[in-house]
Formats: C-alpha cells, structure tokens, sequence
C-alpha cells in the first residue's frame, strides 16, 4: 500500500476518521497537517496522543497554529516518551511559549525517533530555550 498524508480543514468535521485509522495503525498513514482553521482543541489532542501512543506508521505531525494549553502540551510530551517513529513534530501557536516547551521538553529528550521540533513562532524566550 502506498504512504498518504491527511490534510485535515473544516471546523464542522472532528478528527475522529483519521484518529481511528491511527488507532488502527494504518500503515499507510505516515503524515497528518491539522490546518489552522480546523478544530483541533484539547479533547481533540488527547484523542491524537492516545492513538499516537502505540501507533507505528505516523512519522509526521503538524498542528501549527493551534492554541495549546501547558496540560494538552504534556500529553504530547507523554506520547513522545512512547511512540517510536514520529520523527517530525510541530504543534502549538505563538501562545505555546516558555510553559509549553518546558512541558513538552521531556517527551522531546525520552524520544527514540524524533529528529525534529518545529518551535517557530511558537513565543519562545530564553526559559523555553533552556528547558
């Protein structure tokens, strides 16, 4: 089967058929981009790290532009400690900052696949640097 990427838009529609192909460790489903306009809170994260934590086909993930709490960010940080081929990661918006990269710093060092953090414009200063 060939690799697809999902490229999730629309507020109306949740994340729920590309979370359970996740679930389902589709092989084939090896990128999601969750665009900005797109519902993607914190119920919807915590769908996508609890899939992503024994999911063994998704290397990519990117929800840049979304809001994201210190709590959701430790979900992430959670997942990453687990999940063994996500390799590239960008998630959170300028509000993300020093809190969210501190959170998020320990599934960063624990991972054993990720060989990329997107933080750009994710409002970090030299705390978040640090962590």
């Amino acid at each position: 089967r060939v690799p697809t990427d999902i490229m999730a838009w629309g507020k109306t529609v949740g994340v729920a058929s590309w979370v359970d192909r996740l679930k389902a460790d589709d092989q084939t489903l090896t990128s999601v981009t969750v665009f900005r306009g797109r519902l993607f809170g914190p119920a919807e994260a915590a769908e996508v790290c609890d899939a992503l934590r024994s999911n063994t086909a998704l290397r990519e993930f990117y929800a840049s532009g979304h809001a994201m709490d210190v709590d959701t960010a430790g979900k992430f940080s959670d997942m990453l400690a687990v999940n063994e081929t996500i390799e590239s990661i960008c998630i959170g918006d300028a509000s993300f900052g020093d809190d969210g990269v501190a959170a998020l710093a320990r599934g960063i060092a624990s991972s054993a696949s990720l060989r990329a953090v997107d933080l750009e414009n994710k409002g970090m200063g030299d705390e978040g640097a640090r962590a």
